[in-house]
């Protein structure tokens, strides 16, 4: 019986190793996270701030190039109170024609002590700009829509 037992697990560690060892997704490797930096609006290119600045009250994104750099706005909209938050989760390079940014909505709890006044959630970050497009989505794959078309 403990023969029996000390072969089953081998049998399962041997069976693990080898599925963790190989590529998951059938071995597409077409994917890579991109390097960002978060950085404040004053810190954006003025352009860039002027169009924030009418838009600020609409959910959705801007990608705006200038020079070497993208920038990638994303808004929750306007919110009623403090506590909600726009978080960027990841930045993919899709390895064909676009930039997949994910990013987290959140929203404060029902018991949740919150500042009473009007805020505008956002999340910026540049990247190197590669020329490629730019597609946001949520956590739930949800796309978002380009304020600045």
């Amino acid at each position: 019986m403990k023969n029996i037992l000390i072969a089953i697990f081998l049998a399962s560690v041997i069976a693990l190793g080898t599925s963790a060892c190989s590529p998951s997704g059938g071995g597409d490797m077409t994917q890579s996270s991109i390097k960002y930096e978060k950085i404040d609006i004053s810190d954006a290119p003025s352009a860039l701030q002027e169009t924030i600045e009418q838009v600020k009250k609409e959910k959705g994104y801007i990608y705006y190039t200038e020079n070497d750099s993208g920038y990638i706005y994303v808004a929750a909209g306007e919110k009623p109170t403090g506590g909600y938050a726009v978080e960027v989760l990841d930045v993919i390079d899709n390895k064909n024609d676009k930039i997949t940014v994910t990013v987290r909505f959140t929203e404060p709890g029902k018991d949740d002590m919150v500042t009473q006044v009007i805020t505008y959630p956002y999340a910026l970050i540049r990247i190197n700009a590669s020329g490629k497009a730019v597609e946001v989505t949520d956590e739930s794959n949800n796309k978002l829509s380009q304020l600045n078309r």
